[in-house]
């Protein structure tokens, strides 16, 4: 219970159940299905009908599949707040087995962030379709945002704004949208976003939407590694961490607007979360001044590629 206690959770507290009662032969999580489902049967649901739990903690995959029927795994669903099967009201939370952070210890954060955080899963404000009118109103200090392109030919799709955590508009690339975002741009003293220093702005510039000399740039991916080094670093993993949002990015090819929006909220929620980390931890100019111009020398590197002289063979003795 250590690392319960760091997320402010006492063992008076916490009943545990076992989805299987007994103890399976070898002890091994059975794979005969009638064996699971009588367990499920006569000792787990008495237990979760017999009071009305206001939340629910699935440690490991087994109990994740059988409470909520996810069955793309825990490392896919922990940290998402998400229903019982058969309900809307989201109250189940997946959970690393603490056995897994013996082999990882990396993942102690996240089983420290999934115990502590709320089942409640914020409103979503996004405008799919916004009008003219309502981006002649927007006018951010501080501008998050996250584009989609073309996978095959490079060339923007879609873009996604916001000046706040919860609010984003999502608009296509073309017509009088480009004129919109070219002032939004242009207007923004802070952009904040995803891996904006070597995919987003390079793409942006290219179409012809640039930013300020003076602009202040923040990427997460970079402020993330700077708080948690050996912790995974992609966006969904990093939003597990830092705010209450359901795992989304197996929707893009269902919709591609809504997976964008969720992204761009996810920066907007993060950022509000890590910058204060950093500003604590006394990392910020260590951001400003090496870590944000390495990670361009990185891209110049990467578009110049390196110079290699083939005229001579080298050849060396051992």
């Amino acid at each position: 219970m250590g690392l319960a206690r760091k997320a402010g959770v006492s063992r008076a507290e916490v009943s545990i159940v076992n989805v299987i009662s007994c103890r399976p032969v070898g002890d091994v999580y059975p794979k005969d299905h009638k064996i699971t489902e009588h367990c499920v049967a006569h000792h787990l649901k008495p237990v979760l009908d017999a009071r009305p739990w206001t939340r629910i903690d699935a440690i490991d995959e087994h109990s994740l599949r059988v409470l909520t029927g996810k069955v793309e795994g825990i490392m896919k669903w922990r940290g998402s707040p998400l229903p019982l099967s058969g309900e809307t009201r989201p109250r189940v939370i997946g959970v690393l087995d603490p056995l897994y952070l013996m082999k990882d210890s990396g993942m102690i954060p996240s089983f420290v962030s999934d115990l502590a955080k709320s089942v409640r899963v914020p409103e979503q404000h996004y405008n799919l379709q916004p009008t003219m009118e309502e981006l002649d109103a927007f006018h951010p200090d501080i501008l998050y945002t996250d584009i989609e392109t073309n996978r095959w030919t490079g060339e923007i799709t879609m873009v996604g704004i916001a000046d706040r955590p919860y609010h984003v508009m999502v608009m296509p690339f073309r017509g009088p949208y480009i004129g919109q975002l070219k002032r939004i741009f242009l207007e923004a003293n802070q952009i904040v976003n995803q891996n904006i220093i070597a995919f987003d702005l390079p793409h942006l510039a290219t179409a012809g939407v640039v930013i300020r000399p003076d602009c202040k740039i923040y990427d997460i991916m970079l402020l993330h590694h700077l708080v948690e080094p050996n912790a995974p670093h992609d966006l969904e993993y990093i939003a597990s961490l830092c705010t209450s949002m359901v795992a989304w990015k197996h929707t893009k090819n269902q919709n591609e607007a809504w997976y964008n929006a969720c992204d761009v909220d996810a920066v907007a929620q993060i950022f509000a979360v890590l910058l204060p980390r950093v500003k604590y931890l006394k990392l910020e100019q260590l951001y400003s001044l090496v870590q944000h111009p390495l990670a361009l020398i990185c891209k110049m590197m990467h578009d110049t590629g390196i110079k290699v002289d083939r005229s001579e063979e080298h050849t060396s003795e051992l």
